[in-house]
């Protein structure tokens, strides 16, 4: 498993990513957590799941290079 590398702090990413339109940040709820926990998909990363979830909640296409998640998700875009 590859690590990310980014060259600035998480700090300043998520900073330049608020200037950005047509960019939103969207809070995990207690639905998203359930939904997460309820996938019918056999994959142990959390965060992966809740990304899923979090896609299906809202009914948004998910940018992802991830053949996992775009295998079981179909509506990923990359």
């Amino acid at each position: 498993m590859g690590k990310l590398y980014l060259p600035i702090s998480a700090t300043e990413l998520y900073e330049r990513l608020c200037l950005v339109d047509r960019v939103t940040f969207l809070p995990t709820t207690a639905d998203i957590w359930l939904t997460s926990a309820t996938l019918d998909w056999y994959h142990k990363d959390p965060a992966d799941r809740v990304i899923v979830a979090t896609a299906h909640q809202h009914g948004c296409p998910l940018v992802t290079s991830d053949e996992t998640i775009r295998q079981f998700y179909g509506r990923t875009v990359w």
